[in-house]
């Protein structure tokens, strides 16, 4: 796993931007336990998400996670994956000092629309400004998140042009479970299907045509090389989760 500056950097409070390179190797929080969060990203991975979708997450562990963050010397960037029809929710987690913004079951133009409307100040978007972060964070009142999509069923699938043509739409995080519920296979079969008609080859060909990152998640780290080799870019290698099991039994030997 790169350190960090390797793969996943800020470009700096008020840009907004994070930039990722092939090394983006993320580890996805589901405990809401600050001191977890903090043992998580002291490992050094390119970024981390907390998951308040089908994790333990909510605003106010969001906060908690937050601010334990920026107590450490050097941190990588943070996602915040908010709930379903998210709502407010983008701009609290942007207020919170999330990096990337990640929006799950995004099936329609007019969702990323409304995803980057939530996400942005105006002119570009409709977001308002809150004060929150400035309290332990960065006070720079222009600072946007990057907005990552996740392309999750058949019916995203099909308007994927339209999704990548919203401004403001950075990245698309493929979510290999639900997708291949939707398209009635599994992850590994997903992962091994590799013809450029194929659903991954095709999310990674028309992402890149648009300029943006293709992103997935992955589970467990052995997924990586597959994922790679279609051309993903950055990848959730594991969960908090499973990172504690696998080095549970190590320690047990």
């Amino acid at each position: 796993m790169a350190g960090y500056g390797d793969g996943l950097q800020n470009d700096g409070v008020g840009k907004g931007g994070v930039e990722i390179d092939a090394r983006g190797a993320g580890l996805w929080c589901l405990l809401d336990d600050p001191l977890t969060v903090a043992q998580v990203a002291m490992a050094a991975p390119d970024w981390l998400c907390l998951d308040q979708q089908h994790g333990a997450f909510d605003d106010a562990s969001t906060l908690a996670a937050m601010q334990v963050l920026a107590g450490l010397p050097q941190r990588p960037p943070v996602a915040v994956r908010v709930p379903e029809d998210p709502g407010p929710a983008v701009g609290r987690a942007a207020d919170a000092g999330a990096d990337i913004v990640i929006v799950p079951m995004v099936e329609t133009a007019d969702q990323a629309q409304q995803v980057a409307r939530a996400a942005f100040y105006p002119p570009r978007g409709a977001r308002s400004w809150g004060p929150l972060n400035g309290l332990w964070g960065d006070t720079e009142v222009r600072r946007e998140p990057e907005v990552w999509v996740m392309i999750e069923t058949a019916r995203a699938l099909e308007n994927l042009g339209q999704i990548l043509a919203v401004d403001g739409v950075a990245g698309i995080l493929v979510g290999p479970m639900d997708l291949s519920l939707a398209l009635g296979t599994d992850p590994e079969s997903l992962l091994a299907a590799t013809g450029e008609d194929d659903p991954l080859p095709r999310v990674v060909a028309a992402t890149r045509r648009a300029g943006k990152r293709p992103c997935m998640f992955l589970g467990v780290p052995e997924r990586e090389p597959a994922a790679r080799a279609i051309g993903f870019e950055a990848f959730a290698i594991s969960t908090d989760i499973e990172a504690i099991a696998r080095g549970v039994r190590g320690t047990l030997g």
